[in-house]
């Protein structure tokens, strides 16, 4: 969440925040559980949030959304991910249902000694970094990882289970206003609308059964084995970014220098909302390594490997606040003065009346 003081603060869980609470849990705390609803935290602060959801939202057509269209609407995708885009979506919905019978440990055993040729090390690792992909629900249990299909199915937009409730009559106009306006209509083959995007992303995202060959030799190579343990530990989150963003051209929102207004016109009574934000497709990142054929080969080279993994380093710290959606798992050295995590500076006022003097592009 962002601070109303200014600066980023952790999430509504890590404050004790429920979700759209049942009346039962209302009559069950008396006013403590309704303080403890975030809904009607943001009523209580609606403007505050308002306005970050317009930025967030913005910021997420930029790295996802669109790219997500972009890609399906050429046959690129083939490239990376399996043809059946039905099972990809059957096996996103499958996030935001729990399944209860699903076991298993979180346990990680320890990997096996690095061997010479990266083949012979793909078992060891990749049952590390597929331990969790059967397990159903998990944009229930991690919503940091999953936000975008998250609110889609607390927006009741998804066939979902008892952990999230229906939203409230008076809506789902809104609801369906907004889903419809934040992409519109696809013309792709099986995804109708930004539903079936989302849930074909988190899918890809989440699940390696859905890759490509080229795609799952990026995903077994031995990141723990064969890259140096930094600020974080390498996974093959680090293989599924560059191969996306390679091929669906995301666009990054500068964080820092992004400028955000508010205004109430004169004569008027409603406030309204203007950001401004700079997005950069950071090729030059993208394009260090090779195309995904021969990235595991380029990872070989460690003064290659150390350049891009320094490059992501800086994208990811620009989205530090912004959830795990996108990008995880990337910084090389640890936040400091030196290697500061963007935040976004407060909205600054331009009303009139304001006595807002803040420097506006300062």
């Amino acid at each position: 969440m962002e601070s109303k003081d200014g600066g980023s603060v952790e999430g509504p869980q890590a404050h004790s925040y429920l979700f759209n609470s049942s009346p039962e849990t209302f009559e069950e705390w008396g006013d403590d559980g309704r303080d403890e609803d975030f809904v009607e935290e943001v009523k209580e602060n609606f403007e505050h949030y308002y306005g970050l959801f317009i930025t967030r939202s913005l910021m997420d057509l930029a790295t996802i959304v669109a790219p997500m269209a972009r890609l399906l609407s050429s046959d690129l995708w083939k490239i990376a991910f399996k043809g059946d885009l039905e099972a990809a979506i059957a096996r996103g919905k499958r996030l935001v249902i729990f399944n209860e019978e699903a076991s298993g440990s979180d346990d990680e055993a320890e990997p096996d000694d690095a061997d010479d040729d990266i083949q012979g090390a793909i078992s060891s690792t990749s049952d590390l970094d597929n331990a969790h992909i059967d397990s159903d629900g998990d944009a229930i249990v991690d919503s940091d990882f999953f936000s975008l299909i998250w609110t889609l199915a607390a927006c009741g937009l998804y066939p979902v289970d008892s952990n999230f409730r229906p939203p409230p009559e008076g809506a789902k106009k809104f609801i369906k206003d907004w889903h419809n306006a934040l992409i519109g209509k696809l013309h792709i083959q099986h995804i109708k609308d930004l539903k079936d995007l989302m849930a074909v992303y988190y899918a890809w995202r989440h699940d390696q059964s859905l890759w490509s060959e080229a795609m799952q030799r990026i995903g077994k190579f031995p990141y723990r084995q064969r890259m140096p343990f930094l600020c974080d530990v390498p996974t093959s989150e680090i293989g599924f970014y560059p191969a996306f963003a390679q091929l669906a051209y995301p666009a990054h929102p500068n964080v820092r220098e992004t400028r955000r207004f508010r205004y109430v016109a004169e004569t008027k009574v409603t406030p309204m909302f203007i950001d401004v934000i700079a997005f950069d497709e950071c090729r030059y990142v993208h394009d260090w390594i090779s195309a995904m054929h021969l990235t595991p080969e380029d990872w070989k080279d460690l003064s290659a490997q150390m350049t891009f993994r320094f490059a992501l380093d800086g994208i990811a710290k620009d989205k530090r606040w912004f959830g795990s959606d996108f990008l995880f798992g990337c910084h090389v050295v640890g936040e400091s003065a030196d290697f500061p995590a963007s935040e976004l500076t407060l909205r600054n006022d331009l009303s009139p009346d304001s006595t807002d003097d803040g420097d506006v592009f300062d």
